[in-house]
């Protein structure tokens, strides 16, 4: 399976020590070159990514520059490039957590998955035995920004 992943994924699983979990549901990962360095930056109470040094992940750089262009005119730098690369990929997958980002990622066919659906994923699958405590501390520790009623509605999903 080709999937691209944006920032906010894997600095959120990183944050929960999960990021097996995406080695585990996708095998390999493809981050653009942007992505990679704002893992590379600690935020908040986040720290540094290297993702050169995942064994799992490959930093590759989108090659359509005239998409990338109509991509940067909207969007930040990583999701730009991240949404520019899954679609010259013909990724299965782009693993992106924006509400506008992924409104832009859908409007252009891709199908997406945040951090909750990867979290769903993992528990249907046996990997994680529970969703509950990470969505807590998605939501209070590492002030991942999540409504009341999405919690409430993955807690209904995974059945918790």
């Amino acid at each position: 399976m080709l999937v691209v992943s944006d920032t906010s994924p894997i600095r959120a699983l990183s944050a929960l020590d999960l990021l097996s979990v995406l080695h585990a549901l996708y095998g390999e990962l493809l981050v653009p070159p942007s992505v990679a360095r704002e893992l590379a930056v600690s935020v908040r109470n986040l720290g540094a990514i290297d993702v050169s040094q995942l064994d799992f992940v490959r930093i590759q750089e989108p090659t359509d520059q005239a998409m990338l262009a109509k991509m940067r005119a909207r969007l930040d730098a990583g999701e730009a490039e991240a949404i520019t690369l899954a679609i010259e990929t013909h990724a299965e997958v782009i693993l992106i957590d924006e509400a506008r980002d992924r409104k832009v990622a859908a409007s252009l066919g891709l199908r997406r998955v945040g951090v909750i659906g990867i979290l769903l994923e993992a528990k249907k699958r046996g990997i994680i035995s529970q969703v509950a405590p990470s969505l807590e501390t998605l939501d209070r520790t590492i002030t991942f920004r999540l409504s009341a009623a999405l919690k409430k509605q993955a807690l209904e999903i995974a059945g918790e």
